[in-house]
């Protein structure tokens, strides 16, 4: 389906993309991640006849190689941050040293870390990590706080029972163990909304539609414009979508 989301846009972003979304009733984020490691596998077996894609440049040089072989390596956020950059994340505020310290990292010295603790784990990961896997890797256990639509993860709380899969160095299918509670559906909603950074309505027809009974279900999308990257190389999305936004004319009369 086509989606619409009012962002920015950038190399690896286009406010208009195409995603296969998929549900299953009991399922859970696990299935989901089963589902979209066999696809992707799948479409570059059948492409490519390998799981070993290799991009080369106009000269013939191989200057990028994905590894898709299975099984794809699953790892927590927290866990995933810790081993790349040493911050054993507690659920605290970051201390001032701590914040010198992760802005000294390539790429990091625009990073804010003034938000919440889930905010600046979340920030850590996309600012100096996602760019660099380039292998698969489902990153699971996002703090809960980021997305309202997942069940939270029984042992603790703070953590949603989703993954984020990370392939080329940007995200490209999320995954949730789904929330199918309604009550607490409305409360993560109004939680939402009172964000002064969001800005967003409580969905009152969903709610409804929970309250008739959902089972638990597992659920996913996958980018396709991001995908079609992957397997072809691109470095920008404009090169895989059929009508990019394109800039007007330099003094085109409307």
């Amino acid at each position: 389906n086509r989606n619409f989301r009012n962002e920015g846009i950038s190399p690896r972003h286009n406010p208009e993309f195409t995603m296969i979304e998929a549900y299953e009733a009991f399922g859970s984020w696990e299935t989901m991640a089963d589902l979209v490691e066999e696809m992707i596998c799948t479409v570059a077996q059948k492409l490519f006849g390998t799981l070993i894609i290799r991009h080369r440049d106009t000269e013939g040089t191989e200057i990028q190689t994905i590894n898709l072989t299975r099984p794809w390596r699953r790892v927590s956020m927290a866990d995933l941050v810790e081993e790349r950059t040493g911050w054993k994340f507690d659920q605290q505020p970051l201390t001032n040293a701590r914040i010198d310290e992760l802005r000294a990292h390539n790429h990091g010295k625009d990073m804010k870390l003034a938000g919440t603790p889930a905010e600046q784990l979340v920030e850590v990961y996309e600012k100096l990590i996602e760019s660099t896997l380039i292998d698969p890797c489902f990153v699971t256990r996002v703090p809960s706080v980021i997305i309202p639509l997942a069940r939270k993860c029984q042992d603790d709380p703070f953590f949603a029972d989703v993954y984020e899969l990370a392939i080329n160095g940007q995200e490209i299918s999320p995954g949730y163990s789904e929330l199918n509670d309604p009550d607490v559906q409305a409360d993560n909603f109004r939680h939402q909304v009172g964000d002064k950074d969001e800005q967003q309505q409580v969905d009152e027809d969903f709610l409804t539609a929970l309250k008739y009974g959902m089972p638990p279900a597992g659920g996913m999308g996958l980018g396709i414009d991001r995908l079609v990257m992957m397997l072809t190389g691109a470095q920008s999305i404009r090169d895989v979508i059929l009508f990019p936004l394109m800039r007007p004319e330099a003094g085109r009369n409307e």
